[in-house]
């Protein structure tokens, strides 16, 4: 489960640092396995072997090699074929590599799980057959994650699918709670109101990440027509959405506080709800950071990832009562 919170931080340090066309095509970058280092390598070389489908920026424009060839003194046209899919044409080595790193983390997930589901149907197939099916579950959401991954490219960082992007790394961290409920079977501790506190504050975090992804979606927009300068700008420039963003943040910590209150005199699950705490005051904190410095980009992935373990957290709250 750690991994999959590696996932969810990298992904959005990528969306912070503006990384997600650091690698314009998929699932290759610029055309290679490994990216480029510097500039020299995405620029017509003259007298230089060039591989089928390897990408070249030539006059503000992404092009690639229809076949492999080596290049004359100047560059010629019909050795190039024009990249369609969208007309993002820049390079920046740090974040061709941040996004390179998180394609490689998601890679690392799906290999992790692939042998995760080998050993759920060897070893629980024939007598809890419901932990081998999640397991496989976990794989197709994987796929489906890097599916979209490459929908978010071909669409140059289309807004609806980013914020969609997140959704299945979260039903990631979801699946082996319930995997790990279904084997430990711990006692369940029996009290309404709080089973009801509880689900309450599940739907508010889920709520409030839905809500967060449209600010940081009216950010991104401010960012750009802003050039990524005059940070000091943006918040000012933010709709209601983020008034709202505020009001249930705060109304949210308040749930986490009531069910840490409720929960804390409960042997089994004391320590949920001292992490639970925890994490809402953090997530709480990196909140006003975020507003009262300008919203610094190395807050940002910090701030959703508090907001994914908190989900987690009372998710797996949520199953140990009754």
């Amino acid at each position: 489960m750690g991994f999959v919170f590696l996932v969810i931080l990298a992904g959005s340090i990528v969306r912070a640092t503006q990384s997600g066309m650091g690698c314009p095509d998929w699932p290759t970058c610029f055309g290679n396995v490994i990216p480029p280092t510097e500039y020299s390598q995405v620029i017509f070389q003259p007298k230089h072997n060039y591989r089928k489908g390897q990408f070249i920026i030539y006059n503000d424009s992404l092009k690639y090699a229809k076949e492999t060839f080596t290049s004359r003194e100047t560059y010629t046209p019909a050795n190039w074929q024009q990249y369609e899919k969208h007309n993002y044409a820049k390079f920046e080595v740090y974040q061709t590599w941040i996004e390179y790193i998180n394609r490689l983390c998601t890679g690392v997930l799906g290999f992790l799980l692939m042998g995760h589901v080998i050993w759920s149907f060897a070893r629980f197939y024939k007598t809890r057959r419901v932990i081998a099916w999640l397991s496989t579950t976990l794989i197709l959401l994987v796929v489906f994650e890097a599916w979209l991954g490459k929908v978010v490219v071909d669409t140059n960082l289309g807004l609806i699918q980013i914020s969609a992007h997140y959704l299945p790394a979260l039903a990631l961290a979801v699946i082996p709670v319930i995997i790990i409920n279904i084997l430990e079977q711990k006692p369940k501790v029996q009290k309404a109101s709080l089973k009801w506190f509880v689900t309450l504050g599940l739907m508010a975090t889920l709520t409030q990440i839905v809500i967060g992804t449209g600010v940081r979606a009216e950010i991104d927009n401010i960012a750009k027509l802003l050039n990524y300068q005059n940070r000091e700008a943006w918040i000012n420039q933010l709709t209601d959405v983020f008034a709202i963003h505020k009001i249930s943040g705060a109304l949210l910590a308040v749930v986490c506080i009531f069910i840490f209150w409720y929960s804390i005199s409960y042997t089994g699950i004391q320590k949920l709800a001292v992490s639970i705490l925890a994490i809402v005051l953090l997530s709480v904190g990196t909140g006003l950071i975020m507003t009262g410095l300008n919203i610094p980009a190395f807050i940002q992935p910090i701030h959703l990832l508090l907001s994914s373990i908190l989900f987690i957290l009372l998710f797996t709250l949520r199953l140990r009562i009754v």
